[in-house]
């Protein structure tokens, strides 16, 4: 369950975003496994822009309170901040992005956090246009605070799935971290960086770009018929990817949509170990002098083979072809829409032996009211 407030106020030079998000999130095997977290989350943020130059400053604090197996009545707070700015020049577009904040954790877990800093640095630059083609590059880096979870948590495997390590993992129990390889917590690190080209003509852009990203992994270490977690290890798994994208007007009210995602072999850049994409045809349009706006869209998504494992094994799965569908008819704020996601019920899996819904019929009714 969520729920979200925000009030914001913009001018040509500029704006004001002030919010609060609420969220719980439940989940329950049978009797054995009952997992609860309740967060709320609030921000303020203000934004500039003067001639070629723009910033902004973000305040934000997170705080939660969680129940798992292991752990009771564990809370964590988190303070902090985001500034970001942008500069245009002959040379292109200049952006940077730079967050950090403060963790702490208290409660009946095993490792409680005190003050630990995590954040990140993004910088940007994209070539001014030649025949509409600019070249863009990015560049990141910075540290995250594992999940509460993997670092307290303690319950036998069978009352829930596990997704973390190779192998079937039946009848045996997640311990939490393991204190004999160190005691103090030390927060995962990771960086990357991507490059390619973009086209941009009227309403329509198109992309695509080469990534190399070193992704923080899970680190787990077996003693005995018991898994635990590794604190403080801060390798990376190397994920080089290629993406693409494209939104394209057609006429006034058909647009194409698409994304792409193709995750290359570390070792075989020419071979793809995970490929995704989705594409939509978008038809929206007005009537009846505008009090009426209706949407609709054919969509198809493609999952590929790809090796994956959970708690019942390790297998290579898809590919998948689905089809989905929406429609939407807007008056006065109140909307209707229906749609179905995979129109024919193809039977597929992310993980082995998890088969995901066939076919999701939805409808409902939404409201935007506008003071």
């Amino acid at each position: 369950e969520y729920g979200t407030l925000r009030f914001t106020k913009k001018t040509e030079r500029h704006g004001f975003d002030l919010g609060m998000h609420l969220r719980q999130d439940r989940e329950i095997h049978d009797n054995y496994f009952r997992l609860r977290e309740q967060m709320w989350y609030g921000f303020a943020e203000a934004s500039i822009t003067r001639g070629p130059w723009s910033g902004s400053a973000k305040l934000e604090y997170e705080h939660a309170e969680m129940d798992f197996p292991g752990v009771v009545g564990t809370e964590s707070r988190r303070p902090g901040i985001q500034m970001s700015g942008s500069l245009k020049s002959l040379l292109g577009t200049t952006t940077a992005t730079v967050s950090a904040g403060n963790a702490t954790e208290s409660g009946s877990g095993a490792f409680k956090l005190d003050g630990i800093a995590d954040g990140k640095l993004n910088l940007g630059h994209s070539t001014p246009r030649f025949m509409g083609f600019s070249v863009i590059g990015e560049y990141l880096v910075g540290q995250q605070v594992d999940p509460s979870f993997w670092r307290n948590a303690s319950y036998a495997t069978q009352n829930r799935p596990l997704f973390l390590a190779d192998g079937p993992v039946h009848d045996l129990h997640y311990g939490g971290p393991y204190t004999l390889w160190r005691s103090d917590y030390d927060p995962s690190k990771y960086e990357g960086g991507s490059g390619g080209l973009r086209w941009n003509h009227r309403s329509s852009t198109a992309g695509a770009k080469l990534n190399f990203f070193g992704v923080p992994q899970p680190h787990f270490a077996w003693s005995a018929d018991t898994l635990h977690f590794i604190n403080g290890s801060s390798a990376t798994h190397n994920v080089p990817a290629t993406t693409a994208y494209c939104d394209l007007t057609f006429i006034n009210f058909l647009r194409f949509q698409s994304w792409s995602f193709v995750q290359l072999d570390n070792d075989d850049y020419s071979r793809a170990i995970d490929t995704r994409s989705y594409s939509r045809l978008l038809f929206e349009k007005d009537f009846l002098k505008a009090p009426l706006h209706v949407a609709s869209f054919v969509a198809y998504e493609h999952i590929g083979r790809h090796d994956a494992t959970s708690d019942l094994g390790s297998e290579t799965l898809g590919p998948a072809h689905l089809m989905h569908v929406r429609v939407s008819a807007t008056i006065q704020g109140v909307t209707l829409y229906w749609g179905v996601d995979n129109l024919t019920g193809q039977h597929y899996y992310y993980l082995p032996g998890y088969p995901m819904i066939a076919k999701e019929e939805y409808f409902g009714l939404k409201w935007t009211l506008t003071l």
